[in-house]
This record gives C-alpha cells, structure tokens and sequence, in this order.
C-alpha cells in the first residue's frame, strides 16, 4: 500500500505550484509567440497567393496586349505595301510618255566619253610625227 504522509504533500504542492509558475511564465509567452508566428504565415501566404493572381491578371493583360501590336503591325505593314504598290504604279505611269524620249547620257558617261576622246587625239598627235 502507498504510503501518505506529509512530505507526499509537500512534493503535490510543489509540482502544483511548479506547474502554475510555468503556465504564467513559460506557457503564455511561448503560446503568444506561435499564434504570432501562425497569424503571420497565414498573412504571407494570403499575400503571396493576391501577388500570384495580379501577376496571372498581368500577364493576360500582357498578351492581349501584344496580340493586339502583332494585328495592328500587320495591318501597318499591309497598308505599306498597297501604298508602295500605288506609288509604283504611279511613277510607272508618269515614266511611260517619257520613255520614248532618249535619255540623255549622264554627267560621268560624258566626261569618261571626252576623256577617252582625248587620249585618242593625243596618241594620234603623237603618233602623227613619225608618219611624217
């Protein structure tokens, strides 16, 4: 059988006043900092999760965006080409009633043709003592 006594007691007192001194002291303040700790992951993970959708939503944006350059840069480069084609067309057109006309030779046809001329004269000038 166990024994009570009055040092029984006193160990059940101690243990009781033990246990109440760390529920105030080391309970309370460990527990104060785990529900802090707790609140702020749920707050970064709430966080994280708003960035995530406005980045998803951004990036919509984005390609829209940019589906919508690559259909308007189509239509600049399309309208471009009719517009280069007409300019074409219309230079051709004015060209037409001039091309019967002879052109007449460039500035650089003229001086090579000259040029030639005259180092033909002088060969011939200096050729021309020795036929005498």
């Amino acid at each position: 059988m166990i024994k009570v006594d009055l040092s029984l007691l006193w160990t059940i007192i101690n243990l009781v006043v033990f246990y109440l001194l760390l529920k105030k002291f080391l309970f309370k303040p460990v527990m104060g900092i785990m529900e802090k700790r707790e609140q702020m992951i749920a707050d970064g993970l709430k966080n994280a999760s708003d960035r995530q959708e406005e980045a998803e939503s951004l990036k919509k944006e984005y390609e829209s965006a940019l589906s919508g350059a690559k259909e308007e840069s189509v239509k600049i480069v399309e309208n471009a080409r009719v517009e280069a084609k007409r300019q074409s067309d219309e230079i051709l057109a004015e060209q037409m009633p001039r091309s019967n006309v002879p052109e007449r030779p460039s500035r650089l046809s003229e001086s090579r043709h000259w040029m030639a001329l005259r180092h033909r004269l002088q060969d011939l000038q200096c050729r021309q003592p020795e036929r005498l």
